[in-house]
């Protein structure tokens, strides 16, 4: 189950998006091609919010099209994340309106709460998501290995881990080199997919993920260690690209 809630009333819709905009809150969205791209909100217009890129160091406003090219028109999807006190809220619209340096997005039928900031956890076991694991433990032979991913979040993950082929599960808070693919099969290897180098950590064995087949390995679970911003929105922004696929939003 997504740990994501699907707000309908217009009243706390409104509540959000008046504190977005009087707290100055972060956002971001991602272009098409995978890049993370920070926001500011610009304005409030009954149920709709502006955005423009983030201005620069000398307080220019960048043209929408420095970083999104042809991507950013009328009527084309783009989700929004917004960092609130209380949590992170995605908005997920088609624009409404745009000009050269800002856009706008109607939020007045729903938005997404995400229910715990950095552990928006979403199960990945059927989308053939996997994570190659660069593993320099000299008690495991394979230097390298691909591993299923059972489920993710921003704060970490949990895998299966094939006892048969790699033997023993890591011990609790052993610390491994990890490059995360984050893409379905149907991009992998393209300029599409996504990956994140992080340190990962043992934190629990869970047993066999099956126990008709414990052959097929022990569900093990990492924590992120040191996450970095970008690999975190990264992170995220699978997570809600997952949920996207699996649930409708209205």
């Amino acid at each position: 189950m997504s740990d994501v809630v699907v707000v309908t009333s217009r009243d706390e819709i409104a509540r959000v998006l008046s504190a977005a905009l009087a707290d100055r809150a972060e956002a971001h969205c991602e272009t098409r091609g995978g890049r993370t791209v920070p926001l500011e909100i610009r304005g409030l217009s009954g149920m709709s919010l502006v955005f423009s890129l983030k201005r620069d160091v000398d307080g220019t406003t960048p043209l929408l099209a420095s970083v999104f090219q042809e991507d950013m028109a009328a009527d084309v999807e783009v989700e929004v994340v917004i960092s609130l006190v209380d949590g992170q809220y995605a908005i997920r619209e088609r624009v409404s309106d745009v000009s050269l340096t800002t856009f706008t997005l109607s939020a007045g039928q729903s938005i997404l709460k995400l229910q715990r900031r950095s552990d928006f956890r979403v199960s990945v076991r059927t989308e053939g998501y996997v994570v190659a694991l660069q593993i320099d433990d000299t008690t495991i032979v394979e230097k390298r290995r691909e591993l299923t991913i059972l489920d993710l979040s921003a704060g970490g993950m949990r895998v299966l881990w094939p006892t048969s082929t790699l033997g023993m599960t890591p011990r609790v808070k052993q610390s491994f080199d990890a490059e995360l693919k984050l893409s379905p099969p149907a991009v992998r290897g393209t300029a599409e997919e996504k990956t994140a180098s992080v340190v990962i950590e043992c934190v629990r064995d869970h047993g066999p993920e099956n126990l008709d087949r414990p052959q097929d390995g022990h569900a093990v679970s990492f924590r992120f260690h040191d996450l970095g911003q970008e690999e975190a929105r990264t992170l995220l922004f699978v997570c809600l690209s997952v949920h996207r696929a699996r649930y409708a939003l209205r």
